[in-house]
């Protein structure tokens, strides 16, 4: 299960909560499947935000920061999607 949820956002801990319930609400059998959360519009960021963004959320929870603007953690984020469907 991938989540999205933009850089720019008020609360991102907020957000990932938000995205959960509704997941729940959707088929509460979801719920327990793996997650990896993305992290978009990092162009709009500064470095120290990965810091703050990890902190509002969950440690067990895998992150991925990427900006498609700027073509980062594009890679990455491939890498991560593969390894959690192998």
């Amino acid at each position: 299960m991938c989540f999205l949820i933009p850089a720019d956002a008020k609360d991102w801990g907020e957000e990932y909560r938000i995205l959960e319930g509704e997941l729940a609400k959707f088929n509460p059998e979801l719920v327990s499947k793996r997650k990896i959360l993305v992290v978009s519009k990092m162009d709009l960021s500064i470095p120290e935000m990965e810091d703050e963004i990890r902190e509002s959320l969950p440690e067990d929870l895998p992150i991925v920061f990427i900006s498609a603007v700027m073509q980062q953690g594009i890679q990455e984020l491939k890498d991560v999607l593969w390894k959690v469907l192998q």
